[in-house]
Order: C-alpha cells, then structure tokens, then sequence
C-alpha cells in the first residue's frame, strides 16, 4: 500500500506540473497541488491492493490472472497513455502491486 501511495502520488505530482506547464496564464496553486497529490497518492495506495482483495493469499498458488504478467503489462500501458490522472494513479499503484511480487522467488504467471 505504501508502494502503491508513493507511486500514484508521484504520478499525480507530475501530471499536475505538466497540465500547468500547458497552461501558461495559470499559476502554481500549492493547495490544489496538495490535495491533487494526496488524492493520486490515496487511489494508488487502494489500488495496490486490488490484486490481493481479487485473489487473497489463501494458499500459495493463489497468483492467477489478476496477479499475471498480461494485467502487469495493460496496466503499465494505461500508466503510460492515459490522460485522466485519477486513472493513471489507479493504474500504477496496481502495476507497483505486481512488480513488488514480480521481484518474490514464486513471480507472477504469465496469464
């Protein structure tokens, strides 16, 4: 869950800056900043654990298709080209979940 806040966090931060690097009459409003990076942080952090609310670990060969390497690479594409930030937070704090157990000895099945 940590994982997953400081990741959507982040991903709000700089879809923050970027949207008000396009707009150039708009200034840095630090209060809106705040509670745009909290709320990116909040849903990064409820999406990181989806996949173990999805699949709980109630044995040890519970990885299955929420836990596999195709939902890994869908979400990461939804990271990388969507534009709604609510979104993209949602989708990298769920692909920062599947990273953190791609890195165990058991890793994550490919489908």
């Amino acid at each position: 869950m940590y994982i997953g806040a400081i990741v959507g966090a982040l991903v709000g931060f700089i879809d923050y800056l970027t949207k008000l690097d396009n707009q150039n009459d708009k200034e840095l409003d630090f209060l809106e900043l705040i509670l745009w990076v909290v709320s990116c942080g909040l849903v990064g952090s409820l999406s990181a654990r989806l996949p173990d609310i999805l699949e709980p670990a109630t044995n040890p060969n519970h990885r299955k298709f929420f836990h596999s390497i195709l939902l890994l690479l869908t979400s990461g594409t939804g990271t990388l080209t969507l534009t709604n930030s609510l979104i993209k937070a949602f989708c990298a704090g769920y692909v920062s979940h599947l990273i953190a157990d791609l890195t165990t000895p058991k890793g994550l099945p490919l489908i």
